[in-house]
């Protein structure tokens, strides 16, 4: 017995509500927000049946196709302005949290960490013991999340990826549905180790991160918005390392627990070694970085020693979608893996998040983060890895 959607018939009703919809939009912001969910929606269907149902033609397409052009340049312009606008804050916050990290985690890696690595992941008995166990830790830490949890699989949103998918070769993906205000899961595989849950509970984070920001503001949620979000990751990475956290407290399968952790924690120093620190290079330091000339370290510690006053490359070509769009994802699994790591509770994300037209000093405040209490939590959160 598999908990997996393996009937797609849901996704296809989605697609075909979205498609009767568009003549009532009234506003092109409406509009955009339709296409892009039914483009979405349609590539996921293909994905999973191998069906193309994609049939917007004429006119229509020509006009959506404008629109999509003149709202993504808007959207990931705005971005970069807000990025740039609040990025000394987050380096002062990303430096205190590495260094402390990199001290925590060698130490780690020199005591335990290549014998936990050497550790297979355990199989687990069967599906409902893994749905016992992501129950119990709703139940246990976020109760108030089960009525989505439930929704979702009665309501057959939690779909197979399918073993032969090549969607964009991830485990696992969330797609909120603005227009509707309901979430698809898509999983590869089944639960068969803790790592699937893990992956599991960080897309339920997706999910309860879109129901609860859906309520703020739909524009959240319209797809290519939702990409470009530097927080997009932090409720998830939450859930994540509570989840993990709560299996090594219970002592349920906490050596697959701490070895999972452990790839979390090593995905966040690669993450704002390989990203976000190289994102601020200027030309020449890049330039040296590309040709070896320089060390990631060498070059991470000359950023800090010039100081916080930096501005944009000027070899940054906004008009380069592939090169552009990958500093926000980068972006975003840092500030997420970061605040993940940070907040002390779900209402600590929920200050995080409504205050999202403010700046990220604000928003920090808020919820109570400064590099100091982030790296402390960041820390507590490598030290389990010892016990």
């Amino acid at each position: 017995m598999g908990f997996f959607n393996n009937n797609y018939s849901e996704l296809k009703r989605q697609i075909d509500f979205i498609e009767k919809g568009f003549s009532g939009c009234k506003t092109r912001a409406d509009f955009y927000s339709y296409f892009a969910t039914y483009q979405t929606l349609c590539a996921l269907y293909k994905v999973t049946t191998g069906i193309d149902v994609y049939d917007l033609s004429g006119p229509l397409k020509l006009s959506a196709s404008i629109i999509e052009g003149e709202f993504s340049k808007k959207v990931i312009n705005g971005f970069y302005d807000s990025f740039y606008e609040d990025r000394n804050i987050s380096l002062h916050l990303f430096e205190k949290c590495y260094f402390d990290a990199i001290d925590s985690y060698v130490g780690f890696l020199q005591e335990d960490g290549y014998y936990l690595d050497s550790l297979p992941f355990k199989e687990l008995s069967c599906d409902l013991e893994a749905m016992e166990i992501i129950y119990s830790f709703l139940d246990s830490e976020f109760p108030s999340s089960k009525v989505l949890f439930d929704d979702l699989f009665a309501n057959g949103r939690v779909f197979d990826l399918g073993s032969d998918s090549k969607y964009i070769d991830r485990e696992a993906v969330t797609f909120f549905n603005p227009v509707e205000r309901i979430s698809n899961l898509f999983l590869r595989g089944k639960f068969r180790t803790i790592s699937d849950l893990s992956s599991f509970v960080h897309e339920f984070g997706h999910a309860f991160d879109s129901d609860f920001l859906s309520k703020v503001s739909t524009d959240l949620c319209v797809p290519v918005v939702n990409g470009v979000r530097v927080d997009v990751e932090a409720l998830s990475c939450f859930y994540q390392f509570r989840f993990l956290d709560y299996l090594i407290k219970n002592d349920i399968y906490k050596d697959d627990a701490r070895k999972e952790l452990a790839t979390d924690l090593g995905a966040l120093l690669y993450h704002l070694e390989n990203g976000y620190f190289i994102s601020m290079a200027n030309k020449e330091e890049y330039d040296k970085l590309k040709l070896g000339q320089v060390s990631k370290g060498e070059y991470i510690l000359g950023l800090l020693d010039r100081g916080l006053d930096i501005t944009l490359p000027d070899f940054l070509d906004i008009s380069d979608l592939d090169y552009v769009l990958s500093i926000p994802e980068t972006a975003s699994y840092s500030y997420g893996l970061i605040l993940g790591s940070s907040f002390t509770d779900t209402n600590s994300y929920i200050r995080f998040a409504a205050a999202y037209n403010d700046s990220l000093e604000k928003r920090l405040g808020n919820s109570n983060i400064t590099p100091e209490a982030a790296s402390v939590q960041l820390v507590k959160k490598i030290e389990t890895l010892y016990n």
